[in-house]
């Protein structure tokens, strides 16, 4: 991409996440969770369509610490996701890897990943229940 080019669109780099935000890109995101108030955990799947806008080995997502993540697919191979060295401010990037017959740009994929939470989690917040509003969940 030409220098005028990205003066036109705007900066091609987003400082505020470690994901690899330019190599793919997201399409859909279907969520299916369970909450655990007795044990301050989250556990579920997310599934993703992403697209390939560049070649890469790994598609990287933003996570914290605390997340396990227990399985892991893309196009229904299954793989295993690795975290990357931990960020002051932007949290624990997780490697997620592409195979390589799937890294062709334009190519739909379907990522899946089943995690848990633990009560840990730096991204969740816990209250106590007088400042919910029914005033009833711990």
């Amino acid at each position: 991409m030409s220098h005028d080019a990205e003066a036109r669109i705007g900066c091609t780099t987003d400082k505020s996440t470690l994901a690899s935000v330019t190599a793919f890109s997201f399409k859909h995101l279907s969520l299916s969770l369970s909450v655990d108030f007795a044990t301050k955990e989250i556990a579920g799947t997310a599934t993703w369509t992403v697209i390939v806008a560049e070649a890469a080995e790994a598609l990287v997502l933003d996570t914290t610490a605390g997340l396990a993540v227990t399985a892991a697919t893309v196009n229904g191979h299954t793989v295993e996701c690795r975290s990357l060295a931990p960020h002051e401010c932007l949290g624990t990037p997780l490697a997620v890897p592409v195979p390589e017959a799937e890294r062709e740009p334009g190519n739909e994929l379907t990522v899946s990943l089943t995690y848990s939470t633990s009560p840990q989690s730096s991204a969740l917040q816990w209250l106590a229940p007088p400042p919910t509003a029914g005033k009833q969940r711990a």
